[in-house]
């Protein structure tokens, strides 16, 4: 048997917001839930399913936190302390061990924004056409043309 949670405990409530709140910082769901231990993620699934006005708070929650993540990664990319260091001669030399990470961590992030929201951050074309052939070629003008090619 399911359970009803169309009508949340007002502590169901305060763990659900303390949930968002969290989520909203940047933090993953699971995470969440496990700092908060109020709630379990099938409880929270079922507040969600339930309550349309939870679901909104939850996917303003999710986008806040893409927005979070997103400037994490900028601040990564624009870091640029470890990038050089001073070697046993005195000289500044490029430090590629500080930027390959540095790349791992921006990668990492925009392929979880790419997953979070593929519509965003992803770089998937979509190119719908429609095409309209007023006037086809018929079998012998098709013929015509690609002898006149060869």
């Amino acid at each position: 048997k399911a359970i009803d949670y169309s009508n949340p405990t007002p502590e169901q409530l305060d763990a659900f917001k303390n949930v968002i709140s969290i989520v909203s910082n940047g933090t993953p769901l699971n995470k969440a839930l496990d700092t908060v231990r109020q709630l379990n993620v099938n409880q929270f699934h079922g507040l969600l399913k339930d309550n349309p006005l939870l679901r909104d708070s939850y996917a303003r929650a999710c986008e806040e936190r893409e927005v979070v993540l997103f400037d994490r990664a900028l601040e990564v990319a624009t870091d640029n302390t470890n990038d050089f260091y001073m070697n046993d001669k005195g000289c500044l030399v490029p430090n590629p061990v500080a930027v390959q990470r540095s790349r791992v961590i921006i990668d990492t992030v925009f392929k979880a924004l790419a997953i979070m929201n593929h519509k965003k951050y992803g770089n998937r074309l979509n190119v719908d056409a429609n095409v309209n052939v007023i006037n086809p070629l018929t079998p012998d003008e098709a013929a015509k043309i690609l002898n006149e090619l060869e």
